[in-house]
C-alpha cells in the first residue's frame, strides 16, 4: 500500500507594491474623487432646476409658458472639455384625482357584459339540455359548436373530464355530475350552489 507524501508548502511573502502600481492607485483614487465631485454637482444642478421650475408654475398646476433653461453641465474629463449637455426638465405638476363614481355606471357595465361560462358550467348546461348521459368528447363538441365555451387547449375533452371527476370526488352527492358508465356522465339536478 502506497502512502501519500505531503509536499511542504511555502507561503509566499507579499512584496511591497511597485512604483508603477502606486502611480496607478493614486491616479485611480484621483479619478474616483473627481467622479464623486461631478455627481454631486449634477445632483445640485437638478435640485436647483426643480426648485426654479416649481417657483415659476402657477397654482393651477399647469406648466408655465416659458420654462427655465437648465444650466449646462460639463461631461467627461479634460479631454472632453468642450462637450456639454443639458439636464432634463423635472415635471412637478400635481396628479389629478379621479372623480368619484356613483356606482350606477359600474352596474350598467356589468349588465351589458355577456356572461362567459366556465367549462364545467357549460358542460352541466349541455348535459341538462340533452337529458341523457354523454361522453366528454360529445359534451365538448356541443359546447364548442354552440360557443358556450372557448379554449385554445389541444385536449379540451380531457380538461372537462378531469374537472368533472374532481367535482364528483370533492362534492360527492352535492356534485352536479354523476358517472353512469365508463367515460359517460349525466347531471344530477343539483345546481352550482348545491341546491336541487
Amino acid at each position: 500500500m502506497a502512502t501519500k507524501t505531503k509536499v511542504p508548502t511555502t507561503k509566499e511573502k507579499k512584496s511591497a507594491p511597485s512604483k508603477a502600481q502606486m502611480v496607478r492607485t493614486a491616479n485611480g483614487e484621483k479619478a474616483r474623487k473627481d467622479a464623486i465631485e461631478e455627481i454631486g454637482k449634477r445632483i445640485d444642478a437638478i435640485g436647483t432646476t426643480a426648485a426654479e421650475l416649481s417657483e415659476q408654475q402657477p397654482a393651477t398646476g399647469k406648466p408655465a409658458q416659458e420654462a427655465a433653461q437648465p444650466p449646462d453641465v460639463r461631461v467627461g474629463g479634460p479631454e472632453e472639455a468642450g462637450a456639454t449637455t443639458s439636464l432634463p426638465l423635472v415635471k412637478t405638476t400635481p396628479r389629478r384625482r379621479r372623480a368619484k363614481d356613483t356606482g350606477k355606471a359600474d352596474k350598467q357595465r356589468k349588465r351589458e357584459k355577456p356572461k362567459h361560462l366556465g367549462g364545467l358550467d357549460a358542460a352541466a348546461q349541455v348535459l341538462a339540455e340533452a337529458g341523457k348521459p354523454m361522453s366528454c368528447s360529445e359534451i365538448v363538441d356541443v359546447m364548442l359548436e354552440r360557443k358556450l365555451w372557448t379554449t385554445t387547449g389541444k385536449t379540451p375533452h380531457a380538461t372537462i373530464y378531469a374537472g368533472i371527476i374532481r367535482e364528483v370526488a370533492a362534492k360527492g352527492r352535492e356534485s352536479r355530475f354523476r358517472k353512469t358508465g365508463r367515460g359517460m356522465f349525466e347531471v344530477t339536478g343539483v345546481t352550482k350552489g348545491g341546491n336541487a
